[in-house]
């Protein structure tokens, strides 16, 4: 079966790290400013959860809503210091910055469940959407089933429909996926042990 492709042209896609505030007052970090269709547009990351989203630039705030003559409203830096994603920024940029194979291995804090992450690297292999509709299948009616996918450029681009697949399934809320950029090629270095 095709998937109908998107509608869309993104330009003028820059990375980017604005502290705002959306229309609920909530804090959110811009981290990439895209045109789409003409319309400037933020990727978000919301400090507290994690999770990320798009939306019109001119739908987001520098500043709360405040009473007249109170505090201005900005963002002030030890806020954004005590949120899990600056926690999490300042725990994975100190040294040492090892080279390769360089992966979660624990958790800053309690973790009621677990972590699952797929990698979507250049491959031969056939794409399992069997393993992807099992995990659908562990979904309740709340709450999608929580999935990182580590997906590589030229995996998207060999796979259009496998890849539009897996949008499905996120937008039919049967998997909750985090998209993580595994850039274009995602080369694979074995690890190297050294023998004594």
């Amino acid at each position: 079966m095709r998937w109908p492709r998107l509608s869309t042209t993104i330009t003028s896609y820059q990375p980017t790290f604005i502290p705002v505030y959306d229309l609920s007052d909530r804090l959110q970090i811009v981290l990439r400013v895209f045109n789409q269709n003409d319309s400037l547009y933020a990727l978000l990351v919301d400090p507290h959860t994690l999770r990320t989203s798009r939306c019109a630039m001119a739908r987001l705030k520098y500043r709360k809503e405040s009473p007249k003559g109170s505090m201005p409203g900005y963002f002030r830096w030890e806020e954004l210091e005590r949120t899990p994603y600056m926690q999490l920024i300042k725990h994975c940029t100190v040294p040492p910055y090892p080279l390769q194979n360089d992966g979660l291995t624990r958790a800053l804090g309690q973790v009621g469940g677990v972590f699952l992450t797929v990698d979507m690297c250049p491959s031969a292999s056939p794409f399992e959407q069997a393993f992807f509709e099992k995990l659908g299948s562990l979904s309740s009616a709340q709450e999608p089933f929580e999935v990182g996918i580590c997906m590589s450029g030229l995996w998207m681009l060999g796979h259009p429909e496998e890849f539009a697949w897996l949008c499905q399934q996120a937008q039919h809320n049967r998997l909750n996926i985090t998209w993580v950029n595994h850039t274009l090629s995602h080369t694979i270095l074995p690890r190297h042990t050294a023998s004594v």
